[in-house]
């Protein structure tokens, strides 16, 4: 597992901490230098930041293939996601309809025209209708939580439940 920090700031004990909350034998979490050696390593990408501004590169090589589940920016001038996700993902999965309005990660594009609401569907509906087309299949996916905290903890048990399984 990778991890990394906009800020210089030592998280050799948090990362000690989730490698024993993880509990499973031979996993390591290491902090990256750069978030490009982060994007580089990872097959899943998890934005957790309030910023106005990107936090991942804009760039389709580095982002191509990814799951990224972004949980930060839950406010209309805020932003984590940069605009060539648009290039890579054929839709954006939500958990409610006002994300569309409320977080700066989907109310920009849209205002923009780089996403059309033809391309947003609610995780609810995905969920139930059985599909897995795009789960390892080499697609970007794009998971966009503007803050229901229940779904956010089923979201992060099932991950620590599946990183406990590897």
């Amino acid at each position: 597992m990778y991890v990394y920090n906009h800020s210089s700031r030592d998280l050799t004990d948090y990362l000690d901490r989730l490698e024993k909350a993880i509990d499973k034998e031979g996993t390591k979490v290491v902090q990256c230098k750069t978030v490009e050696e982060l994007a580089e390593k990872s097959d899943i990408i998890c934005t957790t930041t309030p910023s106005t501004t990107p936090v991942l590169p804009n760039d389709r090589a580095l982002l191509e293939g990814k799951c990224i589940i972004a949980i930060g920016s839950y406010t209309p001038d805020m932003r984590e996601i940069p605009d060539v996700i648009w290039d890579l993902v054929d839709k954006v999965y939500i958990e409610l309809p006002y994300a569309c309005e409320e977080c700066g990660d989907l109310s920009q594009p849209i205002s923009e025209g780089r996403l059309s609401m033809d391309r947003v569907m609610l995780m609810h509906e995905y969920l139930a209708s059985g599909a897995d087309e795009e789960a390892g299949d080499g697609k970007t996916t794009y998971f966009k939580s503007v803050g229901m905290g229940l779904f956010d903890v089923c979201i992060a048990q099932k991950i620590l439940e599946q990183a406990k399984e590897r």
